[in-house]
């Protein structure tokens, strides 16, 4: 392990939040872990945000469900509380599975750190699935969702690389990934209260974006 942290580039151990102390627990360890689950969790719900609305016109059923004695508000609530039950059911997962697991090689004291870290893929996923859920609904037709889900998640992952590596904190309010640092969340056990209220001003104007355009949106029938 000696030899691999000597050899691994100072800007690689930055971008992967590779540091030495955090090894040494089961808390520090499962941060570094945390990064990938982040990672994959940001491109579900980036994907279920864009294939929420533009699945229906790639389908070509739109013009069929809005024929039906159903407001469009009530339509888009619909599909919203359904990707929020699948983003919550993964969470509820992801803990059931990580908690007992990390919490066998910690101590009690750890649950608060291990719960703050937990709780970063939730808000993270929420700003991911706001994003696309307002493109989703403003876009005339998104023929395939999963290109976009991955360009806008790996951009994001790539601007947060270069704020941690160039150091510039003002970089870090153009990437989500930097919003729930684990390293200030294990330096100091809390949230960075900025980033906590910009990321809930986002996932806000994210859904209420999506109500906009909806609402306003001409639907062509196929």
């Amino acid at each position: 392990m000696s030899n691999c942290w000597t050899i691994s580039p100072p800007a690689m151990k930055a971008i992967l939040g590779m540091q030495a102390e955090n090894f040494a627990s089961a808390t520090g360890f499962y941060s570094f872990c945390v990064l990938y689950a982040l990672l994959l969790g940001s491109i579900q719900a980036a994907n279920l945000g864009f294939a929420c609305v533009s699945k229906e016109m790639t389908l070509g059923t739109a013009d069929f469900l809005l024929t039906k004695p159903v407001s469009r508000a009530r339509i888009l609530t619909a599909k919203l509380l359904a990707c929020l039950c699948i983003i919550a059911a993964t969470n509820v997962v992801y803990n059931l599975v990580t908690v007992p697991l990390v919490l066998s090689f910690a101590d009690s004291g750890a649950l608060k750190t291990l719960a703050l870290l937990n709780a970063s893929l939730l808000f993270l996923q929420l700003i991911f699935f706001a994003a696309g859920f307002a493109v989703s609904a403003a876009a005339k037709k998104i023929k395939s969702v999963l290109p976009y889900s991955l360009g806008l998640v790996f951009m994001s992952f790539a601007l947060s690389a270069f704020a941690v590596t160039s150091k510039e904190d003002k970089l870090r309010y153009l990437t989500p990934f930097q919003y729930f640092s684990a390293e200030h969340i294990m330096a100091n056990g809390s949230y960075e209260t900025r980033f906590a209220v910009l990321a809930a001003v986002l996932v806000c104007l994210g859904i209420a974006a999506a109500y906009l355009f909806f609402i306003k949106k001409q639907i062509r029938s196929r």
